[in-house]
């Protein structure tokens, strides 16, 4: 495994040698600098199979993420770093993301989004502090990634969630508001409605009887949002009332966009603009739209 004359030999030597038992942490320490790109990535991820490495081999993953020539090299750590505990995972998407390079490959920046969203809710600390910055905005390879984020924690519909929602938006330049806000909204409806009855629907009931028990249901439920995510959203809706920002506020649940909402209903106005508003009551109304609504 250790010859570097035949790339292919020194790979089923690495093989080999695993399956036997031989592949320590001191010999996959040599393995990692092999110029065989195929046997760096088969040794990341025979240790990576473990679920846990040791510190030393974490760290020089770390460092292979940064320095690494190979796409290859740098999508198997991203993969093993999906299985990796979060103290060891971490520092490999950072340098990850530091790799600009990787932005328009197909596979890394998902791979790599793989791996940092296990550890949303268990590392949650270590991903605000690294990811809660004006700089990270603006680095190319992780501002999608933030939003991602800002999705996948609002659609926990949890206050940790929520408050590390408010947290990256806080951090976001004013140019970035917009897709910030799209990502919080689409996170928000993303959240657990509650899964309606399901049962046979008529479909075997030619050929077996239904119980007469009632049918189960599963069901999420989800925290309202903090006061101060709303008052978030209420600032953004008033300093520009779109649809964006109008439909973010009544996902939050709040009132006085609403009665806005109602009263274009009234209001003279170009008919795009009444058409706009019942579309989006269609989605957001209440009973008491109706009376304003059928006229």
């Amino acid at each position: 495994a250790l010859q570097i004359a035949d790339h292919a030999t020194a790979l089923q030597g690495l093989w080999a040698l695993h399956g036997a038992g031989g592949l320590d942490d001191a010999l996959a320490g040599q393995l990692l600098a092999h110029p065989g790109e195929h046997v760096r990535t088969w040794v990341i991820r025979l240790l990576g199979d473990k679920g846990q490495v040791a510190t030393p081999l974490a760290t020089r993953f770390a460092e292979l993420a940064a320095a690494d020539p190979s796409v290859t090299v740098r999508a198997q750590l991203a993969a093993t770093a999906r299985r990796l505990p979060g103290p060891q995972a971490l520092p490999i998407v950072r340098e990850l993301l530091r790799r600009e390079g990787d932005l328009a490959d197909p596979f890394l920046p998902l791979l790599t989004w793989w791996a940092l969203e296990s550890k949303t809710l268990t590392d949650r600390a270590t991903i605000l502090e690294q990811f809660a910055t004006p700089a990270v905005w603006q680095q190319p390879t992780s501002r999608p990634q933030v939003l991602r984020l800002i999705r996948r924690y609002a659609a926990a519909g949890n206050r940790d969630g929520y408050m590390t929602c408010l947290a990256l938006l806080q951090a976001a330049h004013p140019a970035e508001h917009a897709a910030a806000l799209t990502a919080l909204h689409q996170g928000l409806t993303e959240r657990s409605r509650g899964l309606t009855e399901i049962n046979s629907a008529g479909l075997y009931d030619a050929v077996a009887t239904v119980g007469a028990q009632p049918p189960r249901t599963a069901r999420l439920e989800f925290e309202p949002l903090t006061p101060e995510l709303r008052d978030l959203i209420l600032k953004s809706w008033r300093e520009q009332p779109d649809t964006l920002r109008t439909r973010l506020a009544l996902e939050a649940g709040l009132e006085e966009p609403y009665q806005a909402l109602l009263a274009r209903l009234q209001a003279d106005q170009p008919a795009a603009r009444t058409i706009e508003a019942l579309t989006i009551l269609n989605d957001y109304g209440r009973e008491n739209c109706l009376p304003r609504v059928l006229p």
